[in-house]
């Protein structure tokens, strides 16, 4: 079982989802999230959000990149997913700060939660791509 060494952050990420594929029930978990909440949507139980709309469904087509483990996929189009999901979270964010209003802090809320998320799977496309190219590096 690999234990945590202090410092080694990106590297301990890539033993772990190695070992444990984090990174598939990762993207299974951000799939869910992106559903139920384009469901809730749908059905009126939260109000119509151009930005939130784009955020999960970003977050959704990143989840099922992560559970399709293709290293093609993830240089050519989940790094410009996560720069447009962290621009448009940020977007919202700062727009909420510069008009003053809050309409509803949940909003806000969960633009920072996403903006979050976007991070972490950056964090698991680093590592995935980090391995697969170990993997060739070795079979070389």
């Amino acid at each position: 079982m690999h234990k945590y060494q202090g410092g080694d952050g990106i590297a301990w990420l890539y033993r772990t989802s190695n070992r444990y594929q984090w990174h598939r029930i990762f993207g299974a978990f951000l799939v869910i999230v992106c559903l139920i909440t384009w469901v809730m949507e749908l059905y009126g139980l939260v109000g119509v959000c151009p930005y939130c709309q784009t955020q999960r469904t970003l977050l959704g087509i990143l989840g099922i990149l992560l559970i399709i483990d293709s290293i093609t996929l993830h240089f050519l189009i989940s790094i410009f997913l996560i720069i447009l999901g962290i621009d448009v979270a940020c977007a919202q964010i700062f727009l909420h700060i510069k008009t003053g209003s809050f309409p509803n802090g949940m909003y806000t809320l969960l633009a920072w939660g996403s903006a979050y998320l976007f991070l972490i799977v950056s964090l698991f496309i680093i590592a995935r791509v980090i391995a697969k190219l170990s993997k060739k590096a070795q079979h070389e």
